[in-house]
């Protein structure tokens, strides 16, 4: 009975908020609220009703929050990741463009290098044949000289 108007007394100030919190501390339960009158199981009724649904809204509002916030961080992380696969890229990029640079120029090294050999070796034959040939020319003259001495003496 002094539970009861306990509860009158808060209905009477209009204070719902205090209602609540006096209902919570007085562990009511549904045999409870049997005493009260139909109207105050209605207002008590509506009362949590709107609760529970400015409950259920804040919570909708908060996971929107939150899925908007988790969106955005992912998003980001995402942008974060395509750039440093850009970047990696890129990076990569630039050292196969050095490595084709360097094997280029060892390529072109060893090209003259092997040119400049061939050219030496073609060189050298022509001047050794020239120089037999030479020889050989030398050594005919002078067989034909001592021929011609031989036959003249």
């Amino acid at each position: 009975m002094e539970i009861c108007i306990y509860i009158f007394d808060c209905f009477n100030s209009k204070n719902y908020d205090d209602l609540q919190i006096n209902l919570t501390k007085s562990n009511l339960n549904e045999n409870n609220l049997k005493s009260f009158t139909k109207s105050d199981q209605n207002l008590l009724s509506s009362k949590t009703n709107n609760q529970k649904k400015n409950l259920n809204k804040n919570q909708k509002k908060n996971l929107n929050k939150n899925q908007k916030k988790n969106l955005i961080k992912n998003t980001f992380q995402f942008l974060d990741d395509i750039d440093e696969v850009e970047s990696d890229n890129e990076n990569e990029n630039q050292n196969q463009i050095e490595n084709l640079n360097e094997n280029q120029i060892e390529n072109q090294i060893e090209n003259q290098i092997e040119n400049q050999i061939e050219n030496q070796n073609e060189n050298l034959n022509e001047n050794q044949i020239e120089n037999e040939n030479q020889n050989e020319n030398e050594n005919q003259i002078e067989n034909q000289n001592q021929n011609e001495n031989l036959n003249q003496e």
